[in-house]
């Protein structure tokens, strides 16, 4: 969790060398009787990085006061993320369509969820669950415990269930 400051937080993560990924969203703004279309961070607190459970201490410790990692709420070690779900995850939240919502990961019931991978389209290769979301079916995508994303509508002809 980085307190509003993605951008900033970006630049410490570059200059120390570590990869770094957050998701963004266009928006429009209009100043003035002219609109422009600026990148601003989809979530405003949060940024992943790529780094080993000591660096990423080591980067919360040099980073203090602006930095707080996420961990597990049982062990309270810093939360894990596998590359295929940061791929899954990347892959769905860099379309930066304009219908996306992010929403707190806990709230999402996935049992209910069919499990399913996209063939095609935009979210070709994204894999997730089918949840209804303000009465519309949508393709939830989580980075469990942290952040889900719900697309906007896929076709069904687009879906293939992933049989548990």
């Amino acid at each position: 969790m980085f307190f509003n400051k993605v951008l900033s937080i970006e630049s410490e993560l570059k200059r120390l060398e570590t990869e770094c990924y957050y998701p963004i969203k266009l928006v429009e703004h209009e100043h003035n009787g002219k609109r422009t279309v600026a990148k601003e961070p989809a979530v405003s607190s949060l940024i992943f990085f790529r780094s080993t459970v000591p660096q990423a201490e080591a980067i919360q410790k040099e980073l203090e006061g602006r930095v707080i990692l996420y961990r597990y709420r049982s062990s309270r070690k810093p939360a894990v993320i596998s590359d295929e779900e940061m791929r899954v995850f990347k892959l769905v939240t860099s379309a930066q369509h304009s219908d996306m919502d992010y929403l707190d990961a806990e709230a999402i019931n996935f049992k209910k969820g069919q499990r399913v991978r996209v063939t095609g389209g935009i979210f070709e290769g994204a894999e997730g669950y089918i949840q209804r979301i303000h009465g519309n079916k949508r393709l939830v995508v989580a980075i469990e415990g942290i952040v889900a994303v719900a697309t906007s509508y896929i076709p069904s002809c687009f879906l293939q269930k992933i049989e548990p």
